[in-house]
């Protein structure tokens, strides 16, 4: 997940992310209903407005582009632009599947990208890691 306005409370940093994450999780599952319509679950807890902040607050790891570390096949990317970044439903999803944000360093005095900029790096930069990495 990419995301030029990461604006969260690090509560990494004061112990509290591992029990906050737990009880966010077991709210999240205590919302997962049966969908008879669609043969499946839902996860009702993407409409809780207090579980969606709670997730927002909570710290998603950053990592620079160049040193993503993806090499999975299954790879979903969400961009967020520099007013608003990414939406509270984006960064519940990446904290429910072991997303990140990525960075891209600027230099010569520039002070941000446009999010079609850093979307082009960004996946520039993953074709080159996972063609490096797959089988030929």
């Amino acid at each position: 997940m990419a995301d030029s306005n990461a604006k969260t409370v690090n509560e990494n940093a004061t112990g509290d992310f591992a029990q906050k994450f737990k009880e966010l999780e077991q709210a999240r599952q205590d919302l997962i209903v049966e969908d008879v319509e669609a043969g499946g679950k839902k996860d009702l807890s993407f409409q809780d407005e207090d579980i969606l902040e709670s997730y927002a607050r909570l710290h998603l790891e950053v990592r620079d582009y160049a040193d993503m570390g993806v090499d999975q096949a299954e790879v979903v990317l969400v961009f967020g632009g520099e007013t608003h970044g990414l939406s509270r439903e984006a960064i519940k999803l990446a904290h429910c599947y072991n997303g990140f944000r990525t960075k891209v360093p600027l230099q010569n005095s520039m002070e941000s990208l446009n999010v079609v900029s850093a979307a082009s790096i960004i996946l520039y930069q993953l074709h080159r890691t996972m063609t490096r990495n797959s089988p030929s």
